[in-house]
Parts: C-alpha cells; sequence; structure tokens
C-alpha cells in the first residue's frame, strides 16, 4: 500500500495503536513485527489476515487462549551458530532447546483444534518438526538450562574427580579450621574463597602461627585470608581438574552446535511460526480491550462503518470513566468524498482519524472496534494531509506545504485511493484559498478517488449540490447551550457557529455586530440558514420526543383501563359467586326450619298421612329451588364458554407448537406480549391459539403437579455461590445460564460468582452475558478483602 506522507503513521497516532498491539506480545521479535505492521494491498492478503485474526479473537475469547511460553531472541546468535568452527552456549542451547519444545506444544494444541481454527492450524502445515535436534539438545542440556554431568564419558569422569577431590580437600581444611579456632587465632566470618581458592581468615597478630600462602588482608589489616600449606596441593588439583572440565564443556558444545547445524533452518521456521502466533494473539488481546470486536465485510466498491470508536480516544476515556461516542460513516458512489463542516473542536479531526485508523488496522489484520454490519473497501493509496507541515529548511509556509501536499494528491489520485485532508485550503486568503481548493476537489473527484475532508468554507459546502460523487456532513451543536454533540450528521452542510461562539465566550457585541455587516451577503445568506436549519432540526427533536413521550403516556392509560375492566370482571364473578353462596345458605337454613317443623307435629301427634303430605310437598319444593339453582349455574357456565373466543387482551392462549398457558396483556398488529407466570415473552400473533377458561383451569390444575416436582428436584440442592474457575468461555456462559435459572425458580435474590483474576477474559465475558439478562438487576465486584475483582456479587429483581 503507497502511504503518503512518510510520516502518516504518526500523523493518524497509528504509531500509538501499534505501539498497545506490540505491549501486548511476548516476544521482542513479535513486538519488533508489530511496531512495523504495513498494512496489505489485496483482497486475499487482507481477508486472510482478518480471519487469522478472528480466530485468534475467537480462541482467546471463549477457548483459554495459546499456551503460554517465554519466546527467546535467537535471531543474533543463530545467525554465529551457522559459522564452522563457532558454538553456541549452555543458555544459548538452552533457550532453542525450550523453544522447539513450545513450538512441539503449539502443533500438537492445533492438531487437537484443527477443525475450529483450520487457517491458525494451517499456518504450521508445512512446518517440520526437527526431532533429531531437540533429541540432540535434551541429551546434553538438563531441564535446569546446564550441562547434564553425563553429556560424555570425559565429563562424568571430570566431575566425579572433581567432586571427590574437592570434598576431602574441605574435609581438611574443616579440621585445620576447627584448630585454629579453637587457639584463637580465627575471624569469626568461617571459611570464604579468595582467587577461587577455599582460605582461612586468621586475626593478623597469628598469621605466623598458621603455616600456608596469604593470598589477601582486609581493608583494616586486622584479618590475612590463608591458604595452608597442608591443602595447597589438593586446591592445585582441583583448579586443574576445573579447567579440563572447562575445555571438556567446550569441546561438547562444539559437538553439539555442529550436530544441530543442518537443522537451523529449520529451527529458524519454528522461531518465526512461534512468533507469528504470539503477533495473533496480541492482535486477540487488544481487541479485547474494546467493546466490540468485529471482522468487516469486504466491499469492492464502498465503506461503511457503523458506530466505530476512534481506538486510543476510547482507551483514554475508558481509563477516566468517560464515555465516548461512536462513529458512522459511508462512503459510496453516490458520495465517495464526504465534506464535514461545522463548529471549532467540535470533532471534525477525530472523524477523519478514525476513519484513517480504521482503514489501516483492517489493511493491517486488526480487528476493528465498531458494530456488525460495516463494510470495508480495499485501497492501495492512503494520502494524508493533517495537521502544520511549515518547514524553515526546506522554506516553506503552512500554506506551501499544505499545496505541496494537494500536487502530490492530484498526481498519485485514483480509483483506488483514500485521501483524507484536514482544514482543507486555510492558510491563505479566504477568497482565494476557496476557489483553489474547490478546483482540487473537483479534480480529485474526477479520478474517482474516495475521501474525507474538514472545511470552513462556503463554496465547498455548496460543492456536493452540483458535484456528483459527493455528500455533505456537519458536527452536530447544540444552539441553546452552544456546545458541540460531537455527532457527525450525514447529508447537509453545518454552520461554523463563529459569531454563536463568539458572543458566549464574551466578546464584545458590538464587535460582533460590526462583524456581521461586513460579512459579504452570499457568505452571510447562507451562514444565516445553516444556523437556521440546526434550530429547526433541534426543534423537531424536541417534537418528536415530546409525541413519543405523550404515545408512552397514551399506552400507559390503555393498559390501565384494560386492568380495570378485567377487575371489574372479577368483581362482577365475586359477587355473583357470593349471591349464589348467599341463597344456599339461606335455603339450607329453610330446610332446616321445615324439618324441625315437621318434628314437632309428629310429637305433637298429628296423622301421619298429613304428615306424609306435608313433607312431600315440601321436598318438592326443595327439589324446585335446587334445580333452578343448577339451571342457573349451567346458564352462567354456558355463558363464560359460549363467549367467541377472540385474542385480546386478557385472552388465555397457548403456543401452538407446546402446551404452554399465558394471558395477553398486550397486543399489537402483528405480535402479542403474553404473560407466562412472572415470565414476559412477546411472540408473533400467528403462534397463539386462544383457548375457553374451562379448558385453561384444567391444564392449569394438571401443570401444577409435575411442575411442582420440577421445581422441588431442580432447586433441592441450590447453592448461592457458584465456582467457574478453569472453565471455557462456552462452558463457563452454559454452567452460568444453569445457575441462574436454579437461582430464580428457588427465589434467591443474591448471589456469588467466583471467576478468579488472571487476564480478566472470563470475568469480562461473565459480565457482558450477565448484562443481557432482564431478571438480573445489578453487579459488583466484592470487596477487596474479600476477593475484589476476582468474586461477581450479583443482585436479581
Amino acid at each position: 500500500m503507497y502511504l503518503y506522507p512518510d510520516n502518516l503513521y504518526q500523523k493518524l497516532e497509528f504509531d500509538q495503536v501499534l505501539q498497545l498491539l506490540a505491549n501486548h506480545c511476548v516476544s521482542q521479535s513479535a513486538r519488533e513485527l508489530a511496531l512495523n505492521l504495513q498494512p496489505a494491498s489485496t483482497a486475499a492478503a487482507v481477508e486472510r489476515l482478518q480471519s487469522l485474526a478472528f480466530e485468534s479473537y475467537q480462541l482467546q475469547a471463549f477457548d483459554g487462549g495459546l499456551p503460554d511460553a517465554q519466546i527467546p531472541h535467537i535471531s543474533a546468535y543463530l545467525r554465529t551458530a551457522f559459522i564452522e568452527g563457532a558454538f553456541l552456549d549452555e543458555e544459548q542451547c538452552f533457550e532453542l532447546l525450550k523453544l522447539l519444545q513450545y513450538v512441539k506444544r503449539l502443533l500438537g494444541f492445533f492438531d487437537a483444534r484443527k477443525e475450529a481454527y483450520p487457517l491458525m492450524h494451517g499456518l504450521a502445515a508445512e512446518f517440520e518438526l526437527p526431532k533429531e535436534a531437540i533429541s540432540s539438545l535434551e541429551r546434553v542440556i538438563g531441564a535446569d538450562g546446564k550441562l547434564r554431568p553425563n553429556a560424555s564419558r570425559e565429563l562424568s569422569d571430570i566431575m566425579g574427580s572433581l567432586n571427590k577431590l574437592q570434598s576431602d580437600t574441605r574435609k581438611r581444611l574443616d579440621s585445620i579450621y576447627r584448630r585454629a579456632r579453637a587457639e584463637g587465632w580465627v575471624a569469626e566470618t568461617g571459611i570464604t574463597i579468595r582467587d577461587g581458592r577455599l582460605v582461612i581468615p586468621v586475626l593478623a597478630e597469628h598469621k605466623r602461627k598458621l603455616r600456608g600462602f596469604v593470598h589477601d588482608a582486609s581493608s583494616t589489616g586486622q584479618t590475612v585470608y590463608i591458604e595452608p600449606a597442608e591443602v595447597l596441593e589438593g586446591n592445585n588439583e582441583i583448579r586443574d581438574l576445573e579447567l579440563a572440565q572447562q575445555r571438556e564443556i567446550r569441546r561438547i558444545l562444539v559437538a553439539l552446535t555442529t550436530e544441530i547445524r543442518p537443522y537451523l533452518p529449520q529451527i529458524e521456521a519454528g522461531h518465526r511460526l512461534a512468533v507469528a502466533y504470539d503477533l495473533l494473539r496480541a492482535k486477540a488481546l487488544l481487541a479485547l480491550r474494546f467493546p466490540t470486536a468485529i471482522r468487516p465485510e469486504w466491499q469492492h466498491e464502498r465503506s461503511l462503518l457503523r458506530e466505530a470508536f476512534h481506538p486510543l480516544l476510547y482507551l483514554h476515556h475508558k481509563s477516566q470513566r468517560k464515555t465516548v461516542l461512536p462513529l458512522s460513516v459511508s462512503l459510496d458512489g453516490a458520495g465517495r468524498i464526504l465534506v464535514i463542516s461545522g463548529p471549532n473542536a467540535g470533532g471534525k479531526s477525530v472523524t477523519l482519524k478514525t476513519v484513517g485508523l480504521m482503514q489501516l488496522m483492517y489493511q493491517t489484520g486488526l480487528l476493528l472496534p465498531a458494530k456488525e454490519g460495516t463494510q470495508m473497501r480495499i485501497f492501495s493509496k492512503l494520502l494524508v494531509d493533517l495537521g502544520d507541515e511549515q518547514s524553515i529548511e526546506n522554506d516553506l509556509s503552512t500554506y506551501s506545504s499544505h499545496l505541496t501536499n494537494m500536487r502530490r494528491f492530484c498526481e498519485q489520485a485514483n480509483g483506488d485511493t483514500l485521501f483524507l485532508i484536514d482544514e482543507f485550503g486555510t492558510g491563505t486568503d479566504p477568497h482565494l484559498g476557496g476557489p483553489i481548493a474547490e478546483a482540487i476537489l473537483e479534480r480529485l473527484t474526477a479520478q474517482g478517488s474516495y475521501g474525507v475532508v474538514n472545511t470552513h468554507y462556503s463554496n465547498l459546502k455548496l460543492l456536493p449540490t452540483r458535484l456528483e460523487g459527493l455528500q455533505n456532513g456537519s458536527m452536530g451543536f447544540n444552539t441553546d447551550t452552544l456546545e458541540p454533540k460531537y455527532v457527525l450528521e450525514l447529508g447537509k452542510p453545518g454552520s461554523s457557529f463563529a459569531f454563536e461562539i463568539a458572543g458566549k465566550i464574551g466578546l464584545p457585541v458590538d464587535v460582533i455586530v460590526a462583524a456581521q455587516k461586513k460579512l459579504e451577503a452570499g457568505t452571510q445568506d447562507v451562514e444565516q440558514l445553516l444556523v437556521q436549519l440546526e434550530q429547526e432540526k433541534q426543534e423537531l427533536e424536541r417534537l418528536k420526543l415530546l409525541i413519543d413521550h405523550k404515545d408512552q403516556l397514551l399506552s400507559e392509560l390503555v393498559a390501565r383501563t384494560e386492568a380495570r375492566e378485567l377487575d371489574l370482571k372479577a368483581r362482577k364473578k365475586q359477587i355473583l359467586d357470593a349471591t349464589r353462596e348467599e341463597a344456599s345458605r339461606l335455603l339450607a337454613k329453610a330446610n332446616k326450619e321445615i324439618e324441625q317443623t315437621i318434628r314437632q307435629i309428629r310429637e305433637q301427634g298429628a296423622e301421619r298421612e298429613a304428615t306424609k303430605a306435608l313433607r312431600n310437598q315440601l321436598e318438592g319444593l326443595k327439589e324446585e329451588v335446587e334445580k333452578a339453582t343448577q339451571t342457573e349455574k349451567a346458564v352462567q357456565l354456558a355463558k363464560i364458554d359460549s363467549d367467541p373466543l377472540r385474542l385480546e387482551v386478557g385472552a388465555r392462549v397457548k403456543l401452538k407448537d407446546s402446551d404452554t398457558l399465558g394471558e395477553v396483556i398486550e397486543l399489537g398488529k402483528q405480535e402479542a406480549v403474553v404473560a407466562v407466570g412472572s415470565l414476559r415473552m412477546t411472540v408473533k400473533a400467528s403462534r397463539l391459539e386462544v383457548v375457553s377458561r374451562a379448558e385453561a383451569r384444567k391444564q392449569e390444575r394438571k401443570a401444577m403437579v409435575s411442575t411442582g416436582k420440577v421445581v422441588r428436584d431442580a432447586v433441592g440442592d441450590f447453592s448461592p455461590n457458584l465456582d467457574l474457575r478453569g472453565f471455557r468461555g462456552v462452558e463457563a456462559l452454559q454452567e452460568l445460564d444453569r445457575f441462574l435459572d436454579k437461582a430464580v425458580m428457588a427465589g434467591y435474590d443474591s448471589l456469588s460468582i467466583l471467576h478468579g483474576k488472571g487476564d480478566g477474559i472470563l470475568r469480562k465475558l461473565i459480565r457482558e452475558h450477565l448484562r443481557k439478562q432482564r431478571f438480573v438487576a445489578s453487579f459488583e465486584s466484592e470487596h477487596a478483602d474479600r476477593g475484589g475483582d476476582g468474586i461477581t456479587l450479583v443482585r436479581l429483581h
């Protein structure tokens, strides 16, 4: 990709993005690669970079990430190893061994995951692990990074003799030291070493009492360090053996280096592979720092950013607990070039830089902090004119440097070019700079280029109305508070609000009025029109909010009316039931009194036949009353059950594809909100079947028994504490869902989730998932003394 000027990365602050990437690399080689990333120019190359980065993101976010490792920087001494006769020391051989062992782990890691991460697995598809080199290194170098004592027979013999002689000499020296100490000749420091030889610290006044060789004296002269004559010969032999040991170690290392020299190209390839995985891991870790990280869709003729964040601005504001508004921009055939206008400090330059950063991140294989649906075009040239480029050495003023850049733009621009120009046309007389800027913009449009331009010139704001391929955009401005809104609004130019801002900061009114009078009539009309349009737009937005608020109030009123109607129906039923109950009670009381009267007649000796006739008459009356009551009850039930089954608020319904029963609480044109117990769900009306209340009661009684048993079984052994340490992303979310379901059924309102601290990836994943749950009221970290960020406390509604 052709980049202009040479310091384009610094102008767009892409060098700072690359530094963030480098900070996540483990190896020095990967950090160097990260700081020198260059954008690819072909669709195939960019799509491969994006797909690899997305696989790495999935691996890091949901599958635990790559195995941990320390990748040594072997490039410098590996070049030495290629030279015949040269050799690697113990530490360098150990680093090569660790590298090859790590590469071996990587190969096994991706062999087990080749279906989930085919591209990352494919990076190592043609790499052949130098097993012979690993065997040779492991035979000589131990796990502690030192030569094994049995690396050769000669070394083993030397070390055996050396250890025995050192032990014997030490014993003899200890005996001499104890004797001298008993005589009071020595200092309290014990046996020490001077010039590589074991010596005894002797008080200066007793130095002639111990026969031997004086190697050193203390700074005060009160202590001398004597090697006793009895161990002098032994120490000489130890020195000879140590020299022999060093010669043997050198010989072994020379032989080992010669042995692995044929495999050095494979070792280099293994190092490149490990570094490539390290860089992919860094890309994933950087992406995880943003609220979203997506792989954009490649488009041949269009770029569409949807809610994209300036990465540096987002991280800076996040550290200060501030919010950042995302940016949405579309560059396509009808509006390939965006002309942005608006007040100073309103976000025009940030918008321009965001567009440039998103393009560089996309073509260097970094995932974008944007919303799904973002589409990106691939450009072969990126041209930027941003900031003050005046040069004393080259005798260039600010405007001259801008014109120099514009000359390069006109020479290089074509249909595969993206250009970004900040404060287009400034730096000279506006009457001259404006027309020159307009002519340059017409030229770039004719060449089919894509671009974003910031300007205050009225002639450039009007250009999109008569030139195809350009579109206007403005940075939002609150005309009431006279403060920028930092929101890009496409389709219309914006005023600079110079006079309004001047008034806000306290410039004298008479000065502002005088300036307005000096403004050319045409320019003044355009500025007044733009200000008026902005005011009218904000008034329409206020009216829309007012209408939305009234709609919400109306909906609530309808809901309350429907609820009142349902309440009246329930009260009516309650009154009827109470009336029937009272009638039954009165009938029972009458029966009792009649029975008592009959008993009294019998007791008083009335004729049997008369009593029998009276009883029959009373029984008939009782049956008649009961029959009438039953008839009324049947009529009422028939009336209830014969009501037309309409889909309306309050109707009992069930889902056609299940036996789940619920009640309609809201009804739209095509959808309904159904209450199922304490849950609310929105379903299409076509999926609902209205059932009679009798059928609903029957189904509810039937479900109560089985539901109770399921709930008791589910929550019988429930604990409000969940430990997710060691779980991978998908497994952790599945376990979390089961835990939350049981908590809701059990009626808990306070939960604790232990996930550990680590890199914070699992904590972020869990909290994003909790944020989407309706029944989660809030969550926070545990107190620092009880686990801090390693534990999330959850409150349920």
